[in-house]
């Protein structure tokens, strides 16, 4: 025994006299000594620490509860328990009674002192020092909870002890169950000790001191002790009594089910605490409880819980809810959906009662009702029926909220018999006496959810005929504007609107007998209502069949109740509507009825009234379907051109139009008219109210609308309005399609760019949008006089941005040169057109660059597009010599003669680009080969452009390395002449340096391309495409990934450095290089540039002629068998390379594929089915594989049918379980009709891909016997896509795409693999089955003709 432990047992028995010392002294230093005392072959000391301090601790002296209050006590203790071993701790535990001193702690603690009542008062207290010893303090919450961290730390050690599975002596196992046995308990005592750890909690939460270490486990502390209570029949109801009011209460703050806002505790202990809580009242309470309902239909616990907590009932009964939501599974099936749907109504209809007399009852039942909305539970209907009478109903003032919430919950409240009859009639009658003053939202969802009870019971003309008849009680009392039937609740609810619901819900007969009985109606006092109830109706109607049962009598119906009316807008949308459907004659009929009042209403009626808003649109549909009669037509022209001349003078004239909003809809068939914005909405008919409006009006009046040519002139427009005008107006292509009319609307913006030219800091935000706008209009509407006029405008605006280089925006640039190299590829010449003119824009454009910093991808897209405007300009020269020309390309040749002469002082940056695209033109021209001056000048173009570039790359070589640290200029020097490279005569013939330095450099190179310096790809591409004769490089065999490199180069870069290496090598030296390519592939080299080298390296073997078959024993037949077997091991996506790869040789070398690699396919497809996610195989990829194998290899798929069936079976199911279609992948839709496509092929083989031979006798069909043998098979894809049926959802998009391939298959399977089918099946199945014949002998089948 050491000297610690000899000092600390002489403190411990010294302790015995002098007890705790004045503050607490004597117990800090028992702890230093103990602390000090480490010796771990010894436990006397320890163990008389712990008899002494259980033993000062046990009693109700002062003494005694400022040891237990003390939280030092309790850590000391936590030191002791880890030191003594279980045996001898067990009987020191039991001797001084340690469970009885933690009962009087805990219920010291959980306990409010006199003076302190008011503890909840204090919120989120600092963290102050630790309470002295026996002071007022400890009896503080935050004294409290010191005590509560340090016991239930200690306690949660020792119990951590007792399940620790290392002990490994047969006296720890002993002790661990005599430890465990002292708190096997009653149900009664061992609550007595969760009750007050539970208060705790509550004081944890109340007081937010939410900084307190530890206080994650309290609850899980709780949780163990209950496990180790004494099991009794009568634990459930103790529970119930004693144990589930607090934590409860807890789990309602935490999980916010009463309603009082989110709970600030932190998320890990929110998380935990709740996890546990849910897992220890399901535990000691709701599951018991729900076996004993089900058993024997006992529901006593849940009655005690509930009276027991009644004082909490806010809290406790949401809970309650939410726990027996947890414990039941209402979207099982059988047996077990009808256990917990009779439990969860038995469970609200107890928690009703509890809260019956309750002042808050309706709060409480909307918050239960709430958490059965939203889990989707049952709710037995006579409950509800009760609650909206009793709580509801019967009340002085309507809770139209809860009585929302009861008919959300489960609209087969209002089923039209009996109670729900009558309760309709009432709700219907609380719902007209309504006042305005009243929440008008839940009076909406009540009557939504009115509407879904008829859905529900498909009776959606039973409805129709109660909404009118409530309609019309409301109008006939004066209600029309206040009433809420006429509001948006009967038509719009859960996102579905009721015109929506005709066609799906009626039959084209039921829509006519209903409108029969809306006929034999009294309508003249009610025509508000009938107009509601028909602008609905009209609405809904698409289909021919329900159009033609209702015809003209809509229309014929609401003139002759509101002929004689004023202000009644809904009638011109029912005559819109009418005349867009009506028979020819029908139409002249509705137009002669109305052209009088049509008249009268756009000469006189005010421009900001929804009446003569919507009599302008119907005067536009009737132009627009009365345009093949040549006479009547003229009448809506003539009004709508008035009318148009009116609102230019007044609300859309172009002073008035300055202030017009643009709007921006997404829905392109609704125009609300808004009254405080009524030229927005005229605008918006203009613009897109109907797609021919300003075709019809450019062919009548060689214009457009005077109000859509003042808002197109105006510039006082902000810049969103603008968009949004522009785009409005071209994106209907119809205004493109007519020439007349495009050619207006083109001169209009074309002007707007002219006028913008003189703005300061062009171009500005607004000379941007329309350069927009001209580069998305198509270049067939632009004629030539427009294109030069567009360029010579840019070329005076971008004068400015000449002069002042440095302050332009590179992005000002890009918009103008795609615009001008768009325009440029028809016969466009502008003023000034000279070859110098192009090699200032040049040196412009690359000052601009090199000011902006830009990235060197950005830099060569610059590059990129600077090239291809000179192109498309210098083009315009060359395929045509004459005069003009031979100027111009002389201005070249001195241009190309003075840089030379210069020493190239002035060539740099995009001037590599210009005479790239310079030779590029001339050299491919077909004028240049009998010119001489242009082949002449080819030759000099090419030496001058060879001797520049060497000369920028010649001082690298030199140096041995690329710069360091090169400023933009200089990177934009070297990309733009490594770019042209390709265009300039060999640059071998200009170096005359050694190897050895070019050899470093290239190292040098090599080791910054690892690092994804695109300079250094791109100087290495022209290392090896020019010199590599000087270079000698090996053919490098494996290749980094391409991860350091901007996305967009990626495959562009590495594609040109495959090409540069395979440049110079015969075929049978290609093959050889493929297969060290493919070696390295298969030890373990997955990179995704490795895959794309192996692509590009059999891409040129497919495609060259030369090439004859094997090479020293290895062909493409070879690459394929290995790079088959790897597929399944390669991670995405350089497995999609693989897969082009594979795809190539299918389709372009289907001879160098042998029989064995088309199974392999087939079984590697099916092996990749099954992986989804990011390293899995794209669905669509999958499918081209098999798609080319039906295709290119049908007849190797004769009599290995069993391999094909597998591969379809297994997509199918990917298809149908794994396959989402997310952002930036294809719609599951789309996958869908791929797989279609997989059907189709096979049930409906082309002749070639079945034809064995090209002289086939014409009594023979292949594709005849390929189909027999297929149906012969096929019938069990169809049979696996039932089955998913069954058990997957199958949403209809995806039914519907794979409708066709399953047609297919019908259309092959005999009558024999038909029966095979309904065997197969179960009752389910062949119900599934039935109707998909059912559609396919109707939709699918062909009959012939």
């Amino acid at each position: 025994m050491t000297m610690d432990a000899d000092d600390l047992i002489k403190i411990v028995r010294g302790l015995d006299q002098s007890g705790p010392g004045e503050d607490g002294k004597n117990l800090d230093l028992l702890w230093s000594k103990l602390v000090a005392s480490s010796d771990e072959s010894f436990h006397a000391a320890e163990e008389s620490t712990l008899r002494w301090l259980l033993k000062v601790m046990n009693g109700n002296a002062t003494t005694a509860e400022a040891m237990r209050r003390h939280p030092l006590t309790w850590t000391m203790l936590d030191c002791v328990f880890a030191r003594i071993p279980l045996f001898s701790l067990a009987k020191s535990l039991a001797d001084r009674k340690f469970v009885a001193v933690l009962q009087q702690t805990l219920k010291d603690i959980s306990t409010v002192a006199g003076d302190n009542t008011e503890h909840t008062a204090t919120k989120k207290r600092k963290r102050s020092s630790p309470a002295p010893f026996g002071s007022d303090e400890t009896r503080q919450p935050h004294g409290r909870l010191s005590t509560a961290k340090s016991l239930l730390n200690t306690l949660k050690s020792l119990l951590d002890r007792l399940d620790d599975a290392t002990a490994t002596t047969a006296r720890d196992n002993i002790g661990a169950e005599h430890i465990r046995s002292l708190f096997c308990m009653s149900a009664v005592d061992t609550a007595a000790l969760l009750v007050p750890v539970f208060s705790v909690c509550q004081l944890l939460i109340d007081t937010e001191m939410y900084d307190t270490e530890g206080a994650e486990e309290w609850v899980a502390v709780a949780s163990s002790l209950w496990s180790l209570h004494m099991q009794g029949d009568d634990d459930m109801s103790k529970a119930a009594g004693l144990l589930f009011t607090t934590p409860a209460s807890i789990l309602s703050d935490l999980e916010n089910l009463s309603g009082k806002g989110p709970s600030n505790a932190p998320t890990t202990l929110k998380s935990k605490w709740s996890a546990d809580l849910q897992q220890f009242l399901q535990r000691s309470l709701i599951l018991p409880c729900r076996t004993t309902f089900l058993n024997r239909q006992d529901f006593a616990a849940i009655t005690v819980a509930l009276g027991a907590s009644e004082e909490k009932i806010h809290f406790t009964a949401p809970s309650l809810y939410f726990l027996a939501t947890r414990s039941s599974d209402t979207n099982a099936e059988g047996e077990r959906r009808k256990n917990a749907v009779e439990w969860m109504k038995r469970v609200f209809e107890e928690i009703e009662k509890a809260v019956h007399d309750n002042p808050d009852r309706n709060a409480l039942i909307e918050l239960i009702l709430r958490q059965a909305i939203g889990n989707s539970t049952p709710v037995d209907v006579k409950n509800l029926r009760e609650i909206a009478r009793g709580y509801v109903l019967e009340q002085r003032r309507t809770d139209w909220t809860l009585l929302g919430s009861i008919v959300t919950c489960d609209p087969a409240v209002f089923q039209t018999s009996g109670d729900g009859s009558d309760l309709l009639v009432s709700i219907c009658d609380k719902i007209s006496k309504s006042t305005s003053s009243e929440s008008q939202q839940p009076i909406a969802e009540v009557l939504g959810a009115i509407r879904q009870s008829f859905v529900i019971r498909r009776d959606l003309v039973a409805f129709l005929q109660l909404w009118f008849t409530e309609l019309r009680k409301a109008e006939e009392k004066g209600q029309a504007k206040t009433s809420p039937w006429f509001g948006e609740g009967p038509k719009h609810y859960k996102g579905k609107y009721l015109r929506d619901l005709i066609e799906k819900e009626l039959s084209a007969s039921q829509l006519s007998e209903f409108v029969a009985w809306l006929e034999s109606q009294p309508t003249q006092s009610s025509p508000n209502s009938l107009c509601a109830i028909n602008d609905t109706i009209s609405k809904g109607l698409k289909r021919e069949t329900f159009i033609d049962a209702v015809d003209l009598r809509l229309f014929q119906m609401t003139w002759t109740a509101c002929a004689e009316l004023a202000d009644l807008p809904a009638r011109w949308r029912i005559s819109s509507k009418t005349m867009a459907w009506a028979k020819p004659d029908g139409r002249t009929v509705v137009w002669q009825s109305l052209k009088d009042k049509v008249k009268q209403t756009l000469k006189k009626g005010s421009l900001d009234a929804e009446d003569t808003f919507e009599c302008f649109r119907f005067c536009y549909s009737a132009w627009d379907a009365l345009t093949t009669d040549a006479d009547t037509v003229k009448e809506p022209t003539k009004l709508i051109q008035n009318f148009s001349e009116r609102l230019a003078k007044k609300v859309m004239s172009e002073s008035a139009i300055q202030k017009i909003t643009i709007l921006d809809g997404a829905d392109a068939e609704v125009y609300a008219f808004d009254n405080q914005l009524p030229a927005a909405c005229y605008l918006d008919v203009f613009l897109s109210g109907g797609s021919r409006f300003n075709r019809l009006f450019s062919m009548s009046n060689d214009t457009v609308p005077e109000p859509l040519k003042n808002a197109i002139t105006t510039s006082e427009l902000a810049t969103k309005d603008k968009r949004v005008l522009w785009q409005k107006v071209f994106s209907n292509d119809i205004n493109l399609n007519e020439a007349k009319l495009a050619r207006t609307l083109v001169d209009q913006v074309i002007d707007a760019l002219d006028q913008l030219g003189k703005e300061k800091g062009w171009p500005g935000s607004d000379a941007t949008l329309i350069i927009q706008i001209l580069s998305r209009i198509p270049l067939d509407s632009f004629n030539r006089w427009q294109r030069e006029k567009i360029v010579n405008t840019l070329n005076k605006s971008s004068g400015k941005m000449i002069k002042s280089p440095e302050k332009t925006l590179l992005a000002s640039w890009k918009q103008i040169l795609s615009l001008v190299t768009k325009l440029m590829a028809r016969a466009t010449f502008y003023d000034g057109m000279t070859f110098d003119h192009l090699v200032i824009l040049a040196e412009a454009v690359s000052v601009c660059m090199a000011k902006t910093s830009t990235s060197d991808e950005e830099t060569l897209e610059m590059i990129e597009r600077f090239s291809q405007m000179a192109s498309s300009v210098i083009r315009q020269m060359a395929d045509q010599v004459d005069e003009r020309s031979t100027k111009y390309f002389g201005e070249c040749s001195k241009y190309i003669t003075a840089t030379t002469t210069s020493n190239f002082k002035q060539l740099h940056g995009l001037h590599y680009s210009l005479i790239k695209s310079l030779l590029s033109v001339v050299s491919r021209s077909p004028n240049t080969q009998n010119n001489d001056e242009l082949t002449k000048l080819v030759a000099e173009g090419q030496s001058m452009l060879a001797k520049a570039i060497m000369s920028v790359i010649n001082p690298l070589i030199t140096a041995k390395a690329l710069p360091s640290a090169a400023s933009s200029k200089e990177r934009l020097e070297l990309l733009a002449a490594t770019d042209a490279a390709p265009s300039a005569a060999p640059l071998a013939q200009f170096y005359n340096g050694k190897p050895a330095p070019l050899q470093t450099f290239a190292n040098n190179c090599s080791s910054k391309m690892v690092e994804g310096d695109v300079l250094a790809w791109k100087v290495q591409i022209l290392l090896r495409n020019e010199l590599p004769a000087a270079l000698q490089l090996p053919a490098p065999k494996t290749f980094d990934a391409l991860s350091p490199l901007p996305r967009k180069l990626q495959s562009r870069l590495l594609c040109d450095l495959t090409n540069s290496i395979t440049k110079s090598l015969r075929v049978q030296e290609k093959l050889a290089y493929l297969r060290d390519l493919v070696d390295a592939l298969r030890a373990g080299c997955f990179t995704d540039s490795q895959t794309l080298a192996i692509q590009e390296v059999v891409s040129q073997l497919v495609s060259s002629p030369e090439y004859q078959g094997k090479f020293e024993g290895y062909d493409l037949a070879a690459a394929y068998s290995e790079i088959v077997t790897l597929l399944s091991k390669a991670p995405a996506p350089g497995n999609v390379s693989l897969c082009r790869t594979l795809h190539s040789l299918l389709e372009r070398k289907p001879q160098a594929v042998s029989q064995w690699d088309v199974e392999a396919t087939l079984s590697t497809i099916c092996e990749l089915c099954p992986v989804q996610g990011t390293g899995g195989l794209p669905y669509v990829w999958l499918c081209r594989l098999t798609d080319v194998i039906i295709k290119k290899h049908r007849l190797r798929l004769e009599g290995h049918y069993h391999l094909l069936l597998t591969v379809l079976q297994a997509l199918l199911e990917r298809l149908v379980v794994g396959e989402t279609g997310g952002a930036g992948d294809a719609s599951r839709e789309a996958k869908a009709h791929a797989y279609a496509r997989l059907i189709t092929l096979v049930c409906e083989p082309t002749a070639g891909a079945v034809s064995r031979t090209q002289h086939q006798s014409s009594l023979d069909s292949a594709t005849d016997v390929a189909k027999r043998s297929a149906g012969r098979h096929m019938h069990l894809v169809l049979m696996r896509y039932v089955q998913l049926q069954l058990t997957e959802d199958v949403p209809r998009p995806l039914r519907e795409a794979l409708e066709p391939a399953m047609n297919s298959i019908f259309d092959i399977t005999p009558p024999e693999g038909r029966k095979i089918l309904n065997d197969a099946m179960d009752a389910s199945g062949r119900a599934i089955l039935r109707e998909m014949f059912k559609r396919y002998v109707k939709f699918g089948k062909w009959s012939g003709v």
